[in-house]
């Protein structure tokens, strides 16, 4: 297995979200990342939210911040996602479909 479907399989468990948030905002790592900012959305920590949306302006990792985002039903952050809805990417359109749809803002 893989040293990114090891960290997928992490558990989402509080004593982890520390390390893991600092490696998802770390943008050194570049791509190396995309797991570990889609775990966020399995961590359902109260922060795993602001620190997708700090993501979504980095293209290596848009995707997994938005299915981030969408795991966690984000609230609030219609604003940031909708310019997603008119992506090339089709799975940033799913996503930002799936986030708005529950985003009650």
């Amino acid at each position: 297995m893989s040293r990114a479907g090891r960290i997928g399989q992490l558990p989402a468990g509080k004593e982890y979200f520390e390390q893991m948030a600092v490696i998802a905002g770390d943008r050194y790592f570049g791509a190396d990342r995309q797991m570990v900012v889609r775990w966020l959305g399995k961590s359902r920590h109260p922060d795993a939210v602001t620190i997708a949306l700090t993501q979504l302006d980095d293209p290596t990792v848009q995707g997994d911040a938005l299915e981030a985002l969408s795991k966690l039903r984000a609230q609030g952050v219609r604003e940031q996602v909708e310019p997603f809805q008119t992506s090339t990417n089709p799975w940033h359109r799913r996503c930002a479909k799936r986030i708005l749809h529950y985003d009650e803002s």
